[in-house]
């Protein structure tokens, strides 16, 4: 902002390049993945309130959960019951469902954060940094770092690119 009412000599780079950045941040926001657009609202028929209360739980304590037996004592349930409730409602397994919410944190903290992968892992609630990798790896196809190093580079050759 400075550069806009001191007008530095440089002013004209800084001001394009600060709104490329904010554009590309408000748009990872806001990108979320078409598989876990399955969040209802709370009166669907189809769905369930069930199955919403889990969904909104969820989401809301996503950094907190750990396993299925959890949700389940949560809601007074079997873990055998939410599994199946939830995936007959959703068409998605739960586990997959926690999996990809917390892989879009975590690609979300790789990509507007130094954190380092090792507290990434203890922050998502993984028992250490290899099984997060693993599990990043897995749903991601390539490393934590690697996912951080190509998306960075990808980007800085944008705003290269668009000066």
């Amino acid at each position: 902002i400075n550069e806009w009412y001191n007008e530095p000599d440089n002013h004209m780079q800084v001001i394009p390049s600060l709104i490329n950045c904010i554009l590309s941040y408000t748009k990872r926001l806001y990108d979320i993945d078409e598989e876990l657009k399955c969040i209802p609202q709370n009166d669907d028929p189809v769905i369930g309130s069930k199955v919403y209360n889990v969904l909104n739980y969820i989401d809301n304590n996503i950094i907190y959960i750990t396993n299925l037996k959890s949700i389940a004592k949560k809601f007074g349930y079997t873990e055998n019951y939410v599994s199946h409730m939830f995936k007959a409602k959703t068409g998605m397994s739960i586990k997959k469902y926690i999996t990809g919410r917390k892989m879009k944190i975590a690609s979300d903290i790789l990509l507007n954060t130094g954190c380092k992968v090792s507290e990434l892992a203890e922050r998502l609630g993984y028992s250490s940094a290899q099984s997060f990798s693993r599990m990043f790896h897995n749903n991601m196809g390539c490393s934590p770092s690697a996912f951080r190093e190509k998306n960075l580079t990808r980007e800085a050759n944008y705003f290269e690119r668009n000066r």
